[in-house]
């Protein structure tokens, strides 16, 4: 059995791939967000990467925190995010 990994060698494979997924969908939530008008809502995440709902307002959050996204809105559904900008960045 030369081909297969040890167990910690794949969950360290495992933990990799779902990293890259993750940054897959937070990139294509950038790339949306910048071919439409400079926003995204919950929806169109969820819709985007086959997300539910509390997925995908966490990581929109999460853009938000890093500073790639700018939060406007209330809170819940009426909350868009856009992509931001030097001249919005404070």
């Amino acid at each position: 059995m030369p081909n297969q990994l040890c167990p910690s060698t794949f969950l360290l494979h495992q933990i990799r791939l779902v990293r890259n997924q993750n940054r897959v969908t937070k990139v294509k939530a950038i790339l949306y967000a910048k071919e439409n008008g400079g926003s995204i809502v919950s929806s169109e995440y969820q819709e985007l990467n086959d997300v539910k709902r509390t997925l995908a307002t966490e990581e929109l959050v999460n853009l938000v925190t890093k500073g790639l996204l700018e939060k406007k809105g209330s809170i819940g559904r009426s909350s868009k995010y856009y992509i931001r900008t030097v001249s919005n960045y404070h």
